[in-house]
């Protein structure tokens, strides 16, 4: 089962890196910009980021090579201006609601 592959996969993330997925997986289009994802890893910013000796860059870089069963979570699609690289849920991997549910009860657990 493929949500389940997800979910194992996302029980060893970071919480910066649940937080930029969370960003795509609530994002209407299922698209969402590094900027985007950058704003809200700096507002959600706290000492379990912090001492996870992460930058935001290098949050979102791993974020991008997330892969399940060889395939990425999320797409390149381009540029956005000034707004970096647009990504895409690939929902070959995993279903928009199912991700949001996996990061959410993820997310909601953390301490």
């Amino acid at each position: 089962m493929r949500a389940l592959d997800v979910e194992n996969k996302l029980r060893r993330a970071t919480k910066g890196q649940l937080l930029a997925i969370n960003v795509v997986a609530n994002s209407p289009s299922s698209l969402a910009t590094t900027y985007e994802m950058q704003e809200v890893l700096h507002s959600q910013m706290d000492e379990s980021l912090s001492t996870a000796n992460q930058s935001v860059g290098g949050t979102i870089s791993a974020v991008s090579r997330l892969k399940v069963d060889g395939q990425p979570l999320l797409i390149p699609m381009g540029k956005d201006g000034d707004y970096g690289i647009r990504w895409k849920l690939n929902e070959d991997v995993v279903e928009k609601e199912d991700l949001k549910e996996i990061v959410g009860e993820i997310l909601q657990y953390w301490t």
